[in-house]
């Protein structure tokens, strides 16, 4: 629904300078050019998976059934390709050579990890419906419903969705920021994607972190906060509040003596 929406918020005005768009992941710069709304374009996406606290025995697990899918797989996936009508019609779409997996041509890349994870979700989410209710039929908001409550260790680590956003939790993902900036070159506008800044997973909290001499650009190609824009706020670790944090701890444990001599005084007395 990209092109839909950008153009009503084009025609609606609140594209360009003073405004951002940020966008889910998907979106390719060939699929970007000629657009009309050149700036003030950014995209986030899961770049990859944390491994979870027992290792990655599932992405273990995942990897070698990947590569031990033999030519019927690959001769199944090429016959649901689009047949060709015409020769310079034949690079459109991808026909899997022999011996890919076996010979390891093809890593799987995360959004093959990812697909994996969502296809198991949506199993894992189906199944428990079936058993706890006795009912093999559900419709989609139960289904939805239950794959956000849904948790498991999947290839791509250990997957949670946080309910608030009913995306990926972002203590068990690293997101990724994109700029997605045109160049207007006559009457076309080429695109350019490059990724600036990523989540870091602390003790306590999840932060954004610049890649070193990247920033992320507004509308006006500046890293200057639009004044229309909520302001910034940074979550902060409090397992590096240093001295505060320590200083906490000692009234704390002060509080704890003085109660049990108390306890002890009034026992005594």
């Amino acid at each position: 629904h990209f092109e839909v929406i950008m153009n009503e918020a084009y025609e609606l005005g609140i594209v360009g300078p003073g405004y951002i768009w940020i966008l889910s992941d998907g979106l390719s710069e060939s699929y970007l050019d000629k657009r009309r709304f050149e700036k003030g374009i950014g995209i986030i996406k899961a770049g990859g998976g944390l491994p979870s606290q027992t290792g990655s025995s599932a992405y273990d697990k995942f990897l070698n059934e990947w590569y031990s899918q033999d030519d019927d797989a690959i001769n199944y996936y090429n016959c649901k390709q689009p047949s060709y009508e015409t020769e310079n019609k034949s690079d459109m779409y991808y026909n899997a050579p022999s011996g890919l997996f076996k010979e390891r041509k093809m890593a799987p890349n995360a959004g093959a990890v990812f697909a994996y994870d969502s296809v198991m979700a949506l199993g894992l989410a189906a199944c428990s419906l079936v058993k706890n209710d006795n009912d093999s039929y559900f419709d989609g908001k139960e289904i939805f419903d239950e794959i956000v409550s849904t948790e498991f260790e999947g290839a791509s680590g250990n997957v949670v969705i946080d309910p608030n956003t009913t995306s990926r939790d972002p203590r068990t993902v690293v997101y990724e920021l994109f700029n997605a900036h045109g160049t207007v070159d006559g009457n076309d506008v080429v695109f350019s994607i490059e990724a600036v800044s990523y989540t870091v997973r602390g003790e306590n909290t999840v932060v954004w972190k610049d890649i070193e001499g990247k920033s992320f650009l507004y509308s006006d190609l500046t890293t200057q906060h639009p004044p229309v824009l909520p302001p910034l706020s940074s979550a902060e670790d409090l397992h590096q509040l240093g001295f505060e944090r320590y200083l906490g701890l000692a009234y704390s444990f002060l509080i704890m003596l003085a109660s049990i001599y108390s306890a002890i005084w009034a026992f005594m007395n």
